[in-house]
């Protein structure tokens, strides 16, 4: 998956990652391994862009995860579990 700082912008990324972000990756990245390892490092938080990963490439972007820190595959998935449960819940309550 390819992010920019339009991606970030359209959905409402904080300004303070929007401004990392452009410095660590002024044209853009590929959510690849190497590109994800490099993110962390330099303090982006890679965990808010899973809500944004289809369904379908999700195996995929575990692997790259599972290459970077193992420990933070289950983290990532209970992060991702309570946001969909948050999701779910308002829009049972607006329904």
């Amino acid at each position: 998956m390819f992010i920019d700082i339009n991606f970030l912008i359209y959905n409402k990324a904080c300004k303070e990652q929007i401004d990392l972000f452009a410095n660590v990756f002024p044209n853009g990245a590929e959510t690849t391994p190497l590109n994800l390892r490099f993110a962390r490092k330099e303090g982006l938080k890679i965990v808010w862009l899973e809500q944004f990963i289809p369904f379908d490439c999700r195996p995929e972007y575990e692997e790259q995860i599972m290459e970077i820190h193992p420990s933070q595959v289950m983290a990532n998935l209970e992060n991702t579990l309570s946001w969909a449960l948050s999701k779910t819940n308002e829009n049972t309550r607006t329904n």
